[in-house]
């Protein structure tokens, strides 16, 4: 029976998903109080665990754990290795809405052709019953040559019908019928999707900034990654302490930002 290591939160639609299925196929379900490499693998090795998700900054943590922090996985696990599998979804299509399903003829890909593939978000879900990549403009599918880009949009029954009390978002997010998800993907000839997480904003924004951001995001959870960044110096005593009551300071000022004038990923 399957033994599921949770490394994500478990509220909201997700409470409804996994942890009922594991359930009822007499499985253990396995939770973590800290999520962090020491008590992944301390959880792996002592519970035996055979399945795990994890968003992929938990997949660097484990990645990038440090040897005391490693423990021997199970001889069976250690054969086998950690195998992948890509999921893609949010909480408004009840958290997973495609799954990159593997092909047996794959296996004998090389690993860069195989880590391509896995790096698609797959086919949709059984509750979704309509996935398409449109254009943004015309609502038309844009034809699956793995090169013209759209918006991904989905339709079915685990889709939301809304949010609540606020009629002006469900408008625009349902807009031309669709849920219209606002990342953007391809398709490919062999019906397989691979979403590309681009989000338009407004500003400049340096190649520094974009290199740090992103790097903070592939080792943080994304509400904890800064949406801005500023370069100057540090503004010290004369005994070189840092100001921070004028650090502070700025920052209040620049709470007044709008949207667009914010540097995102």
């Amino acid at each position: 029976m399957a033994v599921y290591l949770w490394c994500v939160p478990m509220f909201h639609c997700n409470g409804w998903c996994l942890p009922w299925g594991i359930a009822t196929q007499g499985g253990t379900n396995v939770y973590l109080r800290n999520v962090t490499a020491k008590e992944i693998f301390d959880s792996i090795a002592q519970h035996k665990v055979t399945h795990m998700e994890g968003a992929p900054t938990v997949l660097s943590m484990i990645i990038d754990a440090s040897a005391t922090e490693r423990k021997p996985l199970p001889s069976k696990m250690e054969e086998m290795g950690f195998n992948v599998t890509h999921s893609y979804g949010l909480t408004e299509t009840y958290d997973p809405g495609t799954v990159c399903t593997w092909k047996p003829e794959w296996d004998s890909l090389p690993r860069d052709a195989q880590a391509k593939l896995k790096s698609r978000q797959g086919v949709q879900y059984l509750g979704i019953e309509e996935l398409d990549v449109k254009d943004l403009v015309t609502l038309k599918s844009v034809p699956a040559d793995a090169k013209i880009i759209g918006e991904v949009m989905f339709r079915g029954n685990t889709v939301m019908n809304g949010y609540l009390k606020n009629v002006k978002a469900t408008q625009e997010a349902f807009d031309g019928g669709w849920f219209r998800i606002g990342d953007l993907g391809v398709k490919h000839p062999d019906a397989i999707q691979r979403f590309l997480r681009l989000q338009l904003w407004e500003g400049p924004t340096t190649t520094r900034e974009r290199h740090l951001v992103r790097s903070l995001i592939s080792r943080l959870p994304h509400y904890m990654a800064p949406q801005t960044v500023v370069f100057q110096d540090l503004p010290k005593t004369s005994t070189g302490k840092v100001q921070k009551f004028v650090l502070k300071e700025k920052a209040k000022s620049m709470e007044s930002l709008t949207k667009k004038n914010i540097s995102k990923l």
